[in-house]
């Protein structure tokens, strides 16, 4: 039967004093679960800022990553960890790295939506903000399609290009229209996105929101 090693767990669970003295009888660091973490990928994880500074301090490797490419970076932005981020960020993290699905930090981060505040992070400290996943899309549309006005916003205060399109034609204003966000429409439109743009199907955005029946956004649409 698998059992778990004791680092992993005192990691996971903000256990300080019991992390120094396994790792003072030599614990290794790059120990993993049977899910591929490490045990700075686990502080990350569950927001134990403490322990991803001692972890940080005795040596790991801020840029190491589980079996899908991530580093803790990744994990602490999508969750809205700013403490592990910021520990991470400036202790070595790479703001540019990709996962194994092409995506950055700053991508993760604006999938969630759940902190504004990492993303400025992110930005500030050199992540792309225009940069592209595979399928063409970039933070903004990432954000849009999850409709996150508030990380729409903070990505266009820092130049993100609003009228991108992705592999499939689609644009941060389609995506929100997707996303049924009247709140996401409103910010696109406040910082001029294109209504006339359209997709590989040849739809609009308007045209989308007819096709959903979203009269809501319809009236965002043409009330220009």
């Amino acid at each position: 039967m698998y059992k778990r090693q004791a680092l992993t767990f005192a990691a996971e669970n903000g256990q300080v004093e019991l992390t120094a003295l396994l790792l003072e009888r030599g614990a290794n660091l790059e120990t993993r679960t049977r899910s591929g973490l490490n045990a700075l990928l686990l502080a990350a994880q569950y927001d134990q800022s403490e322990m991803v500074d001692q972890l940080l301090f005795k040596g790991a490797d801020p840029n190491a990553t589980d079996r899908g490419g991530r580093t803790g970076l990744m994990i602490a932005a999508y969750r809205g960890h700013i403490g592990p981020t910021e520990l991470l960020v400036f202790n070595g993290a790479s703001v540019r790295r990709l996962d194994a699905k092409g995506k950055t930090a700053l991508i993760h981060a604006a999938d969630s939506g759940k902190s504004p505040n990492i993303a400025r992070l992110l930005i500030t400290q050199g992540a792309q903000i225009n940069r592209r996943s595979p399928d063409g899309a970039s933070a903004l549309i990432w954000a849009s399609g999850g409709g996150h006005a508030d990380m729409v916003t903070e990505l266009l205060s820092h130049g993100a290009e609003i009228n991108a399109q992705d592999n499939s034609g689609l644009t941060a204003l389609m995506e929100a229209v997707n996303a049924g966000s009247s709140e996401t429409v409103k910010a696109l439109l406040k910082h001029g996105a294109d209504t006339a743009i359209k997709n590989d199907e040849g739809m609009t955005a308007l045209a989308i929101a007819i096709k959903q029946d979203n009269e809501k956004l319809q009236a965002l649409l043409t009330d220009r």
